[in-house]
């Protein structure tokens, strides 16, 4: 898959995360108790047992902040591959600078603050490398299940976002014939087995232009985008106006002289 799967940004999907990510560092760390780990946590008191429930805790802690984040941002940030791993690796560090403190404050010996984040991102990254990458391949093989025959590949679907940001709708780039602006909303027009439909999302013409521009659509008067693969011809009519007529339903919506000589080089 080349784009970011939005499974895994799903609140279940987050649950996961909170929940099996700090069971698993408890029961690895009890199980097999690496021997620089068994040092650290041991304290030379006996301590190794309470300190792994402790930072599993701090873990369990952390998670929860960081993935209601996640989860409330998933429509604000841009989502691929690179800003997930960035932030997987942002949940590491948290999770070190408070397992670090609550190890430096239970030693209470004067050591380094700082080597204690340095050991604690080491054995953290070590040992939730596996139910981050096992979480992340389950996921992903289950948004390949729950993808019909037939249904368009993430490359070309549209995704429309209203004004809150909430995901409101979603089109496949082919079947988008022309946006249109009406005061606070905008309306999509679309084929929807070779009838035309529409849908009214409240947003604004400044407010999709990113994803008007990632999806081909042109920008061809000051209330309307269009798709240019749906252009049949541009039209000038005697008093210099021009319009583009769509192969569907002979359907023409007006294009601004400026923007002419850039749509005629697409089409």
């Amino acid at each position: 898959m080349n784009t970011f799967p939005r499974k895994l940004t799903t609140l279940g999907t987050e649950l996961w995360h909170i929940v099996i990510i700090p069971i698993f560092f408890l029961v690895f760390a009890a199980l097999y108790r690496p021997v620089g780990l068994d040092a650290l946590l041991g304290m030379d008191r006996g301590l190794y047992s309470f300190n792994v429930t402790i930072l599993s805790a701090i873990i369990l802690g952390c998670l929860a902040i960081t993935r209601f984040i996640h989860y409330f941002l998933r429509n604000v940030l841009y989502k691929n591959w690179w800003t997930y791993i960035l932030w997987c690796l942002m949940e590491l560090l948290v999770m070190s600078l408070f397992c670090a403190l609550y190890i430096t404050l239970m030693l209470n010996d004067g050591s380094s603050f700082f080597e204690q984040v340095r050991n604690s991102l080491m054995w953290l990254a070590v040992i939730l490398v596996f139910p981050y990458t096992v979480l992340t391949l389950v996921f992903i093989n289950i948004s390949l299940l729950e993808r019909s025959p037939g249904t368009p590949d993430d490359d070309s679907l549209v995704r429309f976002y209203d004004h809150n940001h909430q995901l409101k709708f979603v089109v496949a780039e082919s079947a988008l014939l022309y946006v249109a602006a009406e005061e606070n909303y905008v309306r999509i027009y679309y084929l929807d087995n070779a009838q035309v439909k529409d849908y009214q999302l409240r947003s604004s013409m400044t407010a999709i232009e990113p994803v008007m521009t990632k999806a081909g659509l042109f920008r061809c008067q000051r209330s309307y985008y269009i798709n240019p693969s749906h252009i049949k011809a541009l039209r000038k009519d005697q008093g210099s106006s021009v319009s583009a007529e769509l192969d569907t339903s002979g359907i023409s919506i007006p294009v601004s002289r400026k923007f002419y000589d850039a749509l005629s080089e697409l089409i």
